[in-house]
């Protein structure tokens, strides 16, 4: 199981309770990314050598969380097909098998898509500043003082199978 937590550098989050909450789930090793002006963390719980995530030579990265195979690929090579039908404009889902939410950074914005059957949840807050694929659930159950600026109660999952959060994402986030 691998999780995200994708937030704009600027927010009033309190990164110690954050980061709590990530080990009581039993994530405790994560890589930092800095995507423009958004930080992700990512945190990876694996059997596998392979990296959950690929960068390109043109710096395009996909952080997957979850398992897939595309294009009957292995999965490293499927990463990397991954990028190359992004970078075109086409990626073919019907190709996709697995559970998964892929993270896609062009170096100007995120884009996120996740699996048709919802396995790997996503959830927002009501701005949609703040973006998790466990951290936000697990913060419903936690005191609203965790991000003061958010309103937390509004937590909810977004839809399946969609390229939805890259239209809110550029709202949100380039305000």
């Amino acid at each position: 199981m691998d999780v995200f937590f994708l937030f704009k550098k600027n927010s009033k989050l309190l990164f110690g309770d954050s980061t709590r909450i990530f080990a009581r789930e039993g994530f405790s090793q994560k890589k930092i990314f800095e995507l423009g002006e958004r930080m992700l963390w990512f945190y990876c719980k694996q059997i596998v050598d392979d990296d959950k995530f690929f960068i390109a030579d043109d710096g395009i990265i996909v952080f997957c969380c979850g398992t897939v195979v595309y294009r009957s690929q292995d999965y490293k090579m499927s990463l990397s097909r991954l990028v190359d039908d992004f970078r075109e404009n086409w990626l073919d889902q019907d190709e996709l098998i697995g559970n998964f939410c892929f993270l896609f950074w062009d170096g100007i914005k995120v884009s996120i898509l996740n699996d048709r059957l919802n396995v790997q949840y996503i959830f927002c807050n009501e701005n949609h500043s703040c973006l998790s694929s466990i951290f936000l659930g697990s913060a419903r159950r936690q005191p609203a003082s965790l991000c003061p600026s958010t309103a937390w109660l509004l937590i909810r999952n977004l839809p399946p199978a969609t390229f939805y959060l890259q239209i809110h994402l550029r709202k949100a986030f380039n305000k």
